[in-house]
């Protein structure tokens, strides 16, 4: 249960939490606003775990926020989502000594974050059925 008022960084660092009292292992954070991720890059991001003291991230595509983060142990490192957290949680890394992996996943790194990427993913992806039929339905 997250108190309130809620944040995403004080529900990720309880969910670090709940996982460390119940035996820790790899922790992943992915949030729910990229529509172009499929199940193959998540398989992608997880291969570039292997066992070691890591973190993983994904930058957003401006490469100033994280889109996606994969830590060897929940409590590698807190949790800093909002304005520059890309810098915030690769300092935190290395501060820390973990092998740092910055995974460059163009479906990933596109998130949902202004209308300024929802018209650019909607204009470049007509493959996504339900955004396509959205854009035909709007400009008509």
């Amino acid at each position: 249960m997250e108190d309130s008022p809620s944040s995403l960084n004080l529900a990720v660092t309880k969910a670090q939490g709940y996982v460390s009292e119940h035996g820790g292992g790899c922790f992943l954070v992915l949030p729910s606003d990229l529509p172009l991720m499929t199940p193959q890059d998540i398989s992608r991001l997880i291969e570039q775990m292997d066992g070691k003291r890591r973190l993983v991230i994904v930058p957003d595509h401006l490469q100033s926020g994280t889109n996606a983060l994969l830590m060897s142990d929940p409590e590698l490192i807190k949790p800093r989502f909002g304005t520059d957290s890309f810098r915030k949680h690769t300092r935190q890394a290395l501060a820390k000594n973990a092998e740092l992996v910055v995974y460059l996943n163009q479906n990933i790194q596109w998130d949902l974050d202004t209308s300024l990427e929802l018209n650019r993913i909607i204009n470049n992806q007509p493959e996504i059925s339900i955004l396509s039929q959205l854009r035909k339905e709007t400009s008509s």
